[in-house]
């Protein structure tokens, strides 16, 4: 063999073992892949509650311009748990068991935006 031979060779291999890997990363995440065809009813009711929870937290719910605008400076996850305790009315539990944080992080989002509500109102007040 020469060495253009030798060295289309190793590619090749290289090609191959590459190919390899790709299928079996498609196929792996496929695996992971469901269609809603495939759920039952209580699954698609539960998903659909997860995919409301990221849009309701921005609704207009305040009469009140500064808390409003405080409300728009927090993270989305602290708006979200306000949201959750304040106008839902649900429990730090079931904040958690609904997306999976753990209840000291609620709590402690909670606290922060709290705090930041309370700091703003404050200033806007005082200045």
């Amino acid at each position: 063999m020469n060495e253009i031979e030798i060295k289309f060779t190793a590619w090749i291999r290289v090609l191959i073992k590459r190919v390899r890997i790709d299928y079996f990363r498609r196929k792996l995440i496929l695996a992971r892949e469901v269609f809603f065809d495939d759920l039952g009813e209580q699954d698609i009711r539960y998903i659909i509650s997860n995919i409301e929870f990221e849009f309701e937290p921005s609704l207009e719910m305040f009469e009140d311009k500064i808390l409003s605008d405080v409300y728009d400076q927090l993270t989305n996850t602290q708006r979200a748990i306000i949201y959750r305790l304040y106008v839902r009315d649900q429990t730090i539990a079931e904040i958690a068991e609904c997306t999976g944080w753990s209840s000291r992080y609620i709590y402690n989002q909670k606290y922060l935006a709290i705090k930041r509500f309370r700091e703003i109102i404050k200033e806007k007040r005082n200045g």
